[in-house]
């Protein structure tokens, strides 16, 4: 395989058309055969010989020319050939003539076949060696040919010296015309080579996206790339050669690109982002740079402008960037904007004491009923619905955004005085008044809404934002779809409800909660038959906390669930004591939260303080409220159910007050109505409480329900609600929620009251 190979490149060597092949192996064959013909033409036989040898010399040299002139070295070649044959000729004019002394003819003849040589050889032999060896052998035996045809008795040892001295001087001169001729064989190659990189540069630039212009320091275009002649719509012969004034305007020029040139020309980068409305590509955005090119000197002659498209990454960082600050549902600011205007508008009013802004809190009432109800996608409609009811209803200058859930804050700009905000509240509310339209669902809402004005005890936008959000949940307690103006005495509630949230967490663990326990009376005998534990806190600053400035706070908190478990396993307890003491016909009732009851495993907790306690099931009641009706009803249902089946008694506490239902009285195992104490009070002083107690009553004996009475406080009480058919009573006639060490001589005392 390498043998093939080597003669394929040998082959190559004389036949390859851009070196020109045919022509050396024409002009080698020339140089071997012209010995030859020399010698057949001086033999006998052969007329005018001389003749014949000038003919094929002058052929030969001229095809040797007429090659040189074909390879476009015929002027570097020319010269050197000339040079060449002045030294040849007289180096062979002294060897000749004074060591061989042959014929002026003779000599002649050599020098012309020399010259042939001298023309051939820089075509076939690109190494010093192989010209060196070419003269000692090739030319030194055309040299012994020739002188053994003028003299056959020729000197051997002037012979041998004639063939190293000629073969210096040629190998001398051809190796200068060889190197020259190599040189400039190199340098056309490296030309060669540089036009074909310049030609990969220029297809790059010419297919490169980015627009790449060259302008000379009179501000003339020099060269740009097809991007840069595409984007302007134009042929490149419009914009080279033309000024940028007249490309891009001279207005923008002088406005913009001046500036930058003249800076680039001082030998500085610039960079800098602009947009740019094309007629081909329409508006685009770039990050242009100016480079300034130098010359040799160091002189800056041009600058290389590059303006790289970034429209993509820029629509891109505006998408993140609007999606950093603006609600995804609704499209509203959200609350790092919000908080990011408020600062501005609060150092404003640093600078510009007749500035005066607000925030309004809003939150929707009831949504997660609407939620629930009718599905979250209901629920994220009239969320957006209700984004652009209050854009309509604020000024252009305001801010309205979202922080997330049914929560929307407002930033009232310039708005005067205190009234202004007011008025931009009550012209919300009003648009509430009527229904959301929510494809097939007609949805009806209301909200509350808190505000803030602005003071100077603000310094950061959080606290006012606190503040108007502390004047919304103030709304919503006196009674929703209303507002509220924050002032100091809500923030010191709210820091009191703070400690006293952070305190509650630890009663628990400082046996600070304790149970007092109430009695309950059958009306008939006046024998107590029950109590109703009822809890108290006893705190070590502010004494007896009673239940209602917690347990509300409890169940916000998630704190009635440990604290509820808690008073169920006491409360069984308790009744394990008093049935031990004797009183075994006692029951116990424990109060129960709608959040407690719907926790899951409740049922189970609940027969746990049971077995703990080793109690009947059937002395264990439950007391209820009439919310815990309003929502799921079916998973409130079965549980009832199974808390009927284990024995334990339920009671509806308040009944009354809350939602109340003849349905669910119907359907579900319920033993006890409680009749609210706000009915009692007035019993005797009010026909109408008069006559809800006794409907009551009579609804209850019809639905063989028992009926207990709260609040009972006077005798003329009891004996009506006697005369009423009432079962059982309770209230401080009959005594007060006492400790578990007052219980024994409490229960006693009311067993001898007749």
């Amino acid at each position: 395989m390498n043998i093939i190979t080597k003669k394929r490149s040998l082959w190559q060597r004389f036949l390859e058309p851009d070196r020109l092949g045919t022509g050396r192996a024409l002009l080698f064959v020339a140089m071997i055969t012209y010995p030859v013909f020399w010698y057949i033409t001086d033999s006998e036989g052969i007329a005018d010989p001389g003749s014949w040898r000038y003919i094929l010399i002058i052929s030969l040299l001229g095809l040797a020319l007429a090659l040189s002139f074909v390879s476009k070295l015929f002027r570097q070649n020319i010269l050197y050939v000339l040079i060449f044959f002045l030294y040849l000729i007289s180096a062979h004019f002294f060897i000749v003539l004074y060591i061989f002394q042959m014929a002026v003819t003779h000599v002649i003849d050599l020098l012309v076949y020399l010259a042939v040589v001298a023309v051939c050889v820089p075509f076939i032999f690109g190494s010093r060696i192989a010209l060196l060896v070419f003269f000692v052998f090739v030319v030194g035996g055309c040299t012994l040919v020739a002188m053994l045809v003028s003299d056959p008795l020729v000197n051997v040892p002037q012979f041998l010296a004639a063939i190293l001295v000629f073969s210096a001087v040629g190998y001398l001169g051809m190796s200068f015309l060889t190197r020259n001729v190599s040189l400039l064989r190199r340098s056309q190659e490296e030309l060669r080579i540089a036009a074909e990189a310049n030609r990969k540069y220029e297809f790059i630039v010419n297919t490169s996206r980015e627009f790449m212009t060259l302008i000379n320091r009179e501000f003339i275009y020099e060269a740009v790339n097809d991007s840069y002649c595409e984007a302007h719509n134009r042929k490149r012969e419009d914009i080279e050669g033309h000024h940028v004034g007249k490309v891009w305007g001279e207005q923008l020029f002088e406005q913009l690109i001046r500036g930058y040139l003249e800076s680039c020309f001082s030998g500085n980068q610039v960079t800098y982002q602009v947009s740019f409305e094309f007629a081909a590509l329409g508006l685009r955005y770039f990050d242009v740079t100016y480079y300034p090119y130098k010359n040799s000197l160091g002189y800056v002659t041009h600058a290389v402008v590059v303006s790289r498209d970034n429209t993509e990454r820029k629509i891109a960082e505006d998408k993140l960037l609007h999606d950093t600050l603006h609600d995804t549902l609704t499209g509203l600011p959200n609350r790092n904007l919000i908080m990011d205007r408020l600062g501005h508008a609060m150092r404003r009013r640093l600078r510009d004491t007749e500035y005066n802004f607000a925030v309004l809190f809003l939150d929707l009432d009831r949504f997660k009923v609407i939620n629930d109800s009718l599905g979250h996608l209901v629920g994220d409609q009239l969320l957006m619905e209700v984004a652009r009811c209050l854009e309509k209803s604020t000024r252009p200058g305001d801010t309205v955004g979202r922080l997330g859930g049914d929560e929307f804050v407002i930033i009232l700009e310039d708005i005067g005085k205190v009234e202004g905000a007011r008025i931009a509240a009550e012209r919300i509310l009003g648009e509430f008044t009527t229904s959301f339209r929510i494809g097939e669902h007609e949805v009806f809402t209301s909200a509350s809404i808190g505000i803030a004005i602005a003071r100077a005890g603000y310094e950061r936008p959080d606290e006012m934002l606190r503040d108007a959000d502390t004047a919304m949940y103030r709304a919503k307690s006196l009674g929703r779809s209303r507002h509220v103006i924050f002032d100091e005495a809500m923030h010191v509630r709210v820091r009191d409800l703070m400690q006293l949230e952070s305190d509650l967490r630890r009663a628990l663990d400082r046996y600070e909660l304790v149970l007092y326990y109430q009695p309950i009376l059958d009306l008939a005998t006046l024998r107590v038959v029950s109590f109703e534990a009822l809890i108290r806190w006893i705190h070590p600053v502010r004494g007896m906390v009673p239940p209602g400035d917690f347990i509300q706070l409890a169940e916000e908190t998630g704190m009635i669930d440990p604290i509820g478990q808690w008073v169920m396993n006491m409360a069984c307890a308790f009744l394990n004591r008093i049935r031990a003491a004797g009183h075994k016909d006692l029951t116990i009732s424990v109060n129960v939260s709608a959040r407690q009851f719907q926790k899951f495993g409740f049922l189970e907790s609940v027969s746990h303080a049971i077995e703990a306690a080793q109690i009947p099931p059937e002395c264990l009641g439950l007391e209820l409220t009439e919310s815990l009706f309003m929502e799921h009803m079916d998973e409130v249902a079965l549980t009832l159910g199974r808390l009927s089946k284990l024995g334990v008694s339920i009671s509806i506490d308040d009944f009354g007050t809350g939602y109340s239902s003849m349905r669910y009285l119907k359907n579900l195992p319920i033993q006890t109505l409680k009749i609210d104490q706000s009915f009692v009070r007035d019993l005797l002083r009010d026909g109408n409480d008069a006559a809800i107690t006794g409907a009551i009553i009579a609804m209850a004996r019809g639905l063989k329900m028992r009926v207990v009475a709260e609040g009972v406080e006077e005798v003329e009480q009891a004996r009506l609600l006697r005369e009423m058919g009432c079962d059982q009573v309770q209230g401080f006639l009959y005594g007060r929620p006492v400790p578990e060490s007052e219980v024994p001589r409490f229960l006693d005392t009311v067993q001898t009251i007749i």
